[in-house]
């Protein structure tokens, strides 16, 4: 797994790139026991999500 996102070029940390994936990275790894706005949340998942969804496409 490369160290850097292959879409922007930043840091890939724990699995997520903390530029198109920073709401993530914060909600799940940084302050997983924090309370954050349902926006904010909403946003973090379609980050994985669309991460994952992304993946799979490739390997078709």
């Amino acid at each position: 797994m490369s160290k850097h996102c292959e879409n922007c070029g930043c840091a890939i940390r724990s699995g997520y790139c903390t530029n198109c994936q920073e709401e993530a990275y914060i909600a799940f790894v940084q302050a997983p026991e924090m309370d954050f706005s349902r926006e904010f949340m909403d946003k973090a998942w379609e980050q994985v999500t669309g991460q994952k969804n992304a993946e799979q496409g490739e390997r078709r």
